[in-house]
């Protein structure tokens, strides 16, 4: 058994799992039991002539269950019929049906190996009894009859596995190609079991039909180049001679070089002649295999040994996995000869650019991919634009622009791809060009970009595509684009793709229609429910957004309640001017006529602006809501300027000249809002009256109306009335514990604790609501109780709902958090943190730095933000290597801006917005930075 080794070939057997829909077992042979160590056991009789089994039904029970398979083609055979295995391993890793098992080598150098694929067995259900077979193969066309390794199973399992020679290597160096033979299986009883002692052995024997192994046999002078290579590369990494050397001498001397033994084994197997060997020598790498890489980059030749899945591929997935330290052969690499080869190195790069690692490799690799975008051979091309659209960068845009126009089809679609993920308008006219292109997939991408892009100037080119392209995946990225857009313009062709013949043209104009809150859409969309489970489920999201209602895909329903709507009059379009105008008309009536006016504001008009986030962050801009040419004024906000402005032009202008005045969507809804806060302020009583209608009503979208009208008018004389709702109704409307979170109303505490000190569980709906009202106030006796509560979800919303408070009692809960294994805990930690009283913060900071270097992103940040609010210099060094890098994801720019201005006072003059130190203007605020740095 030292001339060969056995390993379990996980392809083959990932295969058959999966064709049986089961986990790959572990390997379930006897270990070293045979014939001549147990106890003779005389088979069942078969013939029907001689006395049946004493257990009929058990007896074909087994028989039923253990099944004999072989691997042939693309399918796992099972009881004669061909079951197809699935793929999608990525990097062309299709499953090979008949990866060997077991390999090994023949005499004392390594100049002839073989390899066997054996066939298959499984158990399919446990049976109650234990099965202990003998293993005897049988060659049909010589008859020579081989010993295998004895199977035991314990009762009550389900398992698998494959069948082996007891002399592999006698096997091997026999045969060459498919193997036809027979297994006969013998129960026997083992004298020493492997695992537990049988109690009670089927008594039988098993004979399959006809199966195929396949023996392979690989000779040195058969071997690729490549091959020699890589064993002279072995002989120089070890100091010995790789080809005469016996594999435990090579082991040992590439461990004396420092080689870890894991690693030394798997180099060794990528010298194998088999070139299953070398695939599965060339897998499970990580980051510490340093040594094997240039034996992997080597392995990128070894193309087409195999048919399918060649070792090139399981090397270019672990060069992948070794990430950054592998750039620099990588690199070297694309200078090879064979433009095949420099292919796989951009796709490995392609890979290993990972969220994580994307920073850290741009630097190294952007300037050796650009170039290849105008290389001689197509793939080449084709690999460097995809691999693009990893590294997010201005430099890369016009030459990608000018890739929009290459001969090769795919390398117009991945340009435009790359194109799409830089989000650049310098690309728009190009691509908008290329939605005119003859293939349908480089028109597919333009679109596709395009809406990432989601600029303006994107929508002429994304409605014309969607009306005109006869390619339904054009109109689907289109129609995708468009709701990105959220431009009104957009309403009338989304709302004409609803009958597009594509389901899933249908689904994403739905999905646009819904982002527009297009209330035209409401019957149209309700109309395509009777369309399909895919229409049905879009329409019925879409008409959620749009409506705040919730009857599922009914569609009944739907009908219902739209008809019970229209009985009070709507407006005739959902254009922002025309709501706009309706409402600034309301506003100019007397006092009386408004009146009779308000509930058609309250219900059908205003609840389109009725939610506190309408105005956004330009709440403070511009001076003059009417003349937004003018300088703004101080920050603090113009809107109660903007109501008296818009009531003074009523003397001047008629409400289409506002309308003209206003332009664009964003300024008429932020008019129409404030016009129809002014109205509900001067009729009070009516306006809680009509809210209170609506929570009577118990209608979710009733019910949110009310919510939305009370949150911006800031009633809180209802705000018990909502708790009620909250803490009665297992799965009340959305607005209600929206309007509690943004009201912050402290009266709300005390019933939610008791309902939890009853009921901890009710935490976990109503944890969010506690932050407002408790902030920067002490923590509530019953939620740190529940800080230690077993039940995790119970701990994790105390946790959350104590996030706002600043309480010294949370120091030493920041510290326990800082070590969770869940990582919503450790951020927890630094939220907690950042909110203790200075000294508290002093005494536990040091048991939190390690917070800093955390393995997860998000938690870094937090504690980051933390640190940087308490002012503790820890957080400098952190920021300063942030400044440092070219890219950064935006929403983290931000917190590194705020938190160099809490540290510092300061942001320097570095700009958010040309992040890195390539600039002028950055380079002089990270000295600056630095300065403050060395002061501290």
């Amino acid at each position: 058994m030292n001339a060969f080794t056995t390993f379990l070939a996980s392809i083959s057997l990932v295969a058959a799992a999966l064709a049986m829909n089961q986990t790959p077992p572990a390997e379930s042979k006897t270990p070293k039991s045979s014939v001549a160590d147990a106890e003779d056991v005389t088979p069942a009789p078969q013939s029907p002539t001689e006395p049946r089994p004493e257990n009929e039904s058990l007896d074909d029970q087994v028989r039923r269950v253990f099944r004999f398979m072989e691997m042939t083609g693309g399918a796992v055979i099972i009881d004669g019929r061909p079951v197809q295995v699935s793929t999608g391993f990525g990097l062309g890793m299709e499953p090979d049906p008949w990866t060997p098992q077991i390999s090994g080598w023949s005499g004392s150098d390594r100049q002839q190996e073989f390899a066997l694929h054996m066939p298959l067995w499984e158990l399919t259900e446990p049976v109650p009894v234990d099965l202990c077979f003998t293993v005897e193969f049988k060659v049909l066309e010589s008859g020579e009859v081989f010993a295998g390794e004895s199977i035991v199973i314990p009762q009550g399992k389900k398992t698998s596995g494959y069948f082996s020679p007891q002399d592999p290597n006698r096997f091997g160096k026999k045969y060459n190609g498919f193997v036809p033979l027979t297994i006969t299986l013998k129960s026997f009883r083992p004298k020493e079991p492997e695992h537990s002692t049988p109690t009670k052995i089927w008594q039988g024997t098993l004979v399959s039909e006809a199966l195929r192994a396949k023996s392979y046999q690989f000779k040195a002078s058969d071997a690729p180049s490549f091959v020699r290579e890589l064993r002279s590369m072995l002989s120089k990494l070890a100091g010995i001679d790789a080809n005469t050397a016996t594999s435990t001498e090579m082991h040992k001397a590439m461990q004396a070089k420092g080689v870890k033994e894991q690693t030394s084994y798997q180099i060794y197997s990528m010298t194998s002649l088999s070139p299953y060997r070398r695939k599965t020598g060339a897998s499970v790498y990580g980051p510490d295999s340093l040594e094997a890489i240039p034996f992997l980059v080597k392995l990128l030749e070894d193309t087409d040994s195999l048919p399918i899945n060649p070792p090139a591929n399981t090397a270019a997935r672990s060069l992948a996995n070794i990430g950054l330290p592998a750039i620099p052969a990588l690199i070297e690499t694309l200078k090879h000869k064979d433009p095949a080869i420099r292919v796989q190195v951009v796709y490995v790069l392609n890979h290993m650019a990972t969220n994580e690692r994307r920073g850290e490799m741009q630097p190294l690799v952007l300037s050796h991919l650009i170039p290849l975008l105008s290389d001689d051979h197509g793939p080449l091309r084709e690999a460097a634009a995809h691999t693009l659209h990893r590294f997010v960068d201005p430099k890369a845009v016009a030459p990608l622009i000018a890739a929009l126009s290459d001969e090769s089809p795919k390398v117009r679609a991945k340009a435009a791809l790359a194109l799409g993920w830089n989000r650049d308008a310098r690309a728009i006219p190009a691509l908008a060009k290329n939605l005119s292109d003859p293939v349908d997939d480089v028109r597919a991408e333009a679109a596709t970009a395009l809406g990432k892009i989601s600029s303006p100037e994107c929508l002429e080119p994304l409605v014309r595509a969607l009306k005109q392209d006869a390619f339904s995946r054009v109109r689907r990225e289109a129609a995708w684009g468009l709701a990105y857009l959220k431009d009104d313009r957009a309403n009338s062709v989304l709302l004409a793709a609803l009958k597009d013949d594509a389901q899933d043209v249908v689904g994403a104009a739905a999905y646009g229609l819904g982002e527009l809150k297009s209330e035209s859409a409401i019957v149209p969309l309700i109309e395509i429910m009777e369309r399909g489970r895919n229409a049905r489920r879009s329409a019925a999201r879409a008409l959620k957004k749009i409506t705040g209602e919730d009857f599922g895909e009914d569609a009944a329903k739907w009908t219902a309640w739209h008809e019970q709507e229209n009985k009070v009059a709507r407006p005739t379009d959902n254009n922002a001017r025309s709501r706009f105008v309706a409402i600034e008309r309301i506003a100019r009536l007397s006092m009386p006529e408004q009146a009779k006016q308000l509930p058609h504001l309250y219900k059908n008009l205003a609840p389109h602006y009725m939610n506190q986030f309408i105005e956004g962050i330009l709440s403070w801009h511009p001076e003059n809501i009417l003349d937004r040419t003018k300088s703004s004024g101080p920050g603090g906000g113009h809107r109660t300027t903007w109501e008296q402005q818009l009531a003074d032009a009523a003397s001047e202008m008629n409400p289409e000249q506002v309308a003209d005045k206003l332009e664009i969507r964003l300024w008429l809804d932020i008019a129409a809002r404030r016009r129809a806060i002014q109205v509900f302020k001067k009729h009070a009583n009516a306006t809680a009256a009509l809210i209170d209608a609506d929570l009577k009503s118990g209608g979710k979208q009733a019910v949110n109306r009310a919510c939305d009208t009370i949150l911006t008018l800031q009633l809180r004389s209802f705000v018990d009335r909502l708790l009620t709702i909250f803490m009665d109704d297992a799965d009340p409307p959305e607005g209600v514990f929206r309007t509690l979170l943004f009201m912050r109303n402290i009266s709300i505490t005390r019933p939610m604790l008791e309902r939890v000190e009853k009921d901890p569980k009710f935490l976990v709906r109503c944890a969010g609501l506690f932050q407002g009202p408790l902030w920067r106030r002490p923590a509530e006796p019953t939620l740190l109780k529940l800080l230690e509560s077993p039940d995790t979800e119970v701990r994790y919303h105390a946790v959350y709902a104590l996030y706002e408070c600043r309480d010294p009692k949370l120091a030493p809960h920041a510290v326990r958090l800082s070590s969770e294994k869940e990582t919503r805990f450790r951020s927890a930690a630094a939220q907690f943190a950042s909110n203790l009283p200075a000294d508290s913060f002093a005494a536990v900071r040091g048991k939190l730095l390690s917070l800093l270097n955390d393995e997860d992103e998000t938690v870094r940040f937090d504690a980051l933000r933390c640190f940087a609010e308490q002012k503790d210099p820890s957080a400098g060094p952190v920021i300063l290597k942030l400044l440092r890098q070219d890219k950064l994801d935006e929403g983290y720019k931000v917190t590194v801006m705020q938190g160099m201005s809490k540290l510092t006072g300061s942001t320097f003059g570095y700009s958010l917005h040309n992040w890195g130190p390539g600039t002028s203007a950055n380079k002089q605020a990270i000295k600056k930075f630095e300065a403050w740095l060395r002061t501290k």
